[in-house]
């Protein structure tokens, strides 16, 4: 295609770029990313929860989705939306198990309060889960399009030099 390309023939039609579409992950196989991403988010669940535990003699059974939602923005901002569901459904388990307080000693309305908690917690999540799988897509559009316009300039500057040199040799052939 770079050879076609260099052919400029008015019966020709002409080729302006060659580009090949990166892997979403250079370097890494499609398959290994994701699994680094699933790992890493099961490891920034695992320290909000460490967090969470230090943090029990103070706050109790009180806030316990505090630490979570960190773990859920930072799954959001670098991983995307599909590790973030998984940050979001792995933590409502761990805080239902952990830092509730067990279903026989709390009231009616304290079992009310924790199911909004979760519902809410999982709403949050899954926002956050959205707005960092736009950011990411965002990010890699932009990549592409940069890209994109430093081959336009390249090529306009070549065609550039192409012309400049064509007027020098009519004006040194007149």
């Amino acid at each position: 295609a770079q050879v076609l390309a260099a052919l400029n023939h008015p019966h020709i039609a002409a080729i302006y770029g060659v580009e090949e579409s990166p892997p979403s992950r250079p370097g890494q196989p499609p398959i290994r990313a994701l699994a680094l991403e699933f790992v890493g988010t099961v490891l920034v669940v695992a320290l909000a929860t460490l967090i969470r535990w230090l943090l029990e003699p103070v706050l109790g059974f009180n806030l316990p989705f505090i630490t979570f939602f960190g773990a859920v923005f930072l799954c959001a901002w670098v991983f995307g939306a599909w590790p973030t569901l998984v940050a979001v459904v792995v933590s409502a388990g761990v805080v239902q198990l952990l830092f509730f307080p067990p279903l026989q000693s709390m009231s009616q309305a304290d079992v009310v309060v924790n199911i909004v908690g979760i519902a809410l917690f999982v709403a949050i999540g899954f926002g956050a889960a959205l707005m960092g799988e736009g950011r990411l897509r965002a990010i890699q559009r932009a990549e592409r399009e940069a890209t994109a316009a430093r081959q336009a300039t390249a090529l306009a500057v070549e065609h550039s030099d192409t012309a400049s040199a064509a007027v020098r040799r009519a004006d040194e052939e007149a």
